[in-house]
């Protein structure tokens, strides 16, 4: 599971930019397809509580679970994230070859590393990735 804002404050500001960078646009449909997995994740813990609640789901063995009708939905959902999973992948192994044509795009980039190194394993170099967003963005700022 991903942690993190929005790409909108990565990205904002940036209209002109993203009309002619291809990293920009690929990283704007990475943090799409981001949102949309969140938002799907979210979906399915709601989900999960409501079945906890009205039918003690964590309590129930798998063929238990598979004949309640209301657990469908979970499938549902799970087929989607596999889809997003997918999708999300792809798109992460096309970045690296997209050659930035802003300093924008270096700062999508790095945003979207700093989204996908968990900050408990490796603190310091989080630490650092997020400093360098922060940096290229003060620094890009129109004075």
């Amino acid at each position: 599971m991903l942690f993190g804002a929005s790409a909108t404050p990565v990205l904002a500001g940036q209209a002109s930019a993203n009309a002619t960078d291809p990293t920009i646009a690929a990283c704007e449909r990475w943090f799409a397809v981001e949102a949309e997995r969140e938002r799907l994740s979210a979906e399915w813990g709601r989900h999960e509580s409501f079945l906890a609640r009205e039918f003690n789901w964590f309590r129930l063995s798998e063929d238990q679970r598979r004949a309640l009708p209301q657990a469908r939905k979970l499938d549902g959902i799970a087929v989607e994230l596999e889809a997003l999973d997918r999708k999300s992948d792809a798109l992460l192994k096309a970045l690296p070859s997209t050659p930035a044509a802003s300093v924008a795009a270096v700062v999508a980039n790095l945003t979207i590393a700093t989204r996908l190194l968990y900050p408990d394993g490796y603190e310091e170099v989080h630490g650092l990735m997020v400093r360098a967003v922060r940096d290229l963005k003060t620094l890009s700022r129109p004075t």
